[in-house]
């Protein structure tokens, strides 16, 4: 069985050759390159062979088109760290803006995982399934605003935008 074999019948509860395997981790520091995040991402899947590829960009490239920093601190898992938050005030949260999916970090990161992937990373996606990490509204809220700031009740639901028909993969 193929990789993409093996997770169909896993998902469709079919018999598998073995139990389908992922493991992914972080590039701290070189998640700050899509492209060379998308290079280390191939090595580590063609070193592994791994039945899913999962494309792990940083964690707080999601927040940081708002204001937020980070910078990686040592953590053991890779994880950045919030150093300067988008929001600083609960009167911040109203005039969070719409994001452009296609423009800033988040444009970068989202049009390399669906529109212009670099060759080597499409190739190893035919061989095996792909998931990219997309940071969740509740965590994305911890790490835009000021540990002190009360008032926020999340990230406004239509601050940013889903990716448009150029980034569809049909």
């Amino acid at each position: 069985m193929d990789h993409w074999a093996r997770i169909e019948a896993a998902i469709a509860g079919q018999p598998t050759d073995t139990v389908p395997v992922a493991l992914w981790r972080h590039f701290p520091v070189d998640d700050q390159d899509p492209a060379k995040l998308a290079a280390l991402t191939v090595e580590w899947q063609r070193a592994w062979d791994f039945d899913l590829v999962k494309f792990m960009p940083s964690g707080t490239y999601g927040v940081e088109d708002w204001g937020a920093e980070s910078v990686f601190e040592g953590a053991a898992n890779g994880a950045r760290a919030i150093s300067a938050p988008g929001v600083r005030r609960a009167a911040d949260w109203p005039g969070l803006a719409r994001l452009d999916p296609r423009k800033g970090v988040l444009g970068a990161q989202t049009l390399l995982q669906l529109a212009v992937l670099p060759v080597d990373l499409t190739q190893a996606l035919h061989e095996a399934p792909g998931q990219a990490a997309n940071p969740a509204p509740l965590p994305n809220r911890w790490r835009i605003v000021e540990p002190d700031v009360h008032g926020g009740r999340g990230i406004p639901r239509d601050a940013s935008v889903p990716p448009g028909p150029e980034c569809s993969s049909s």
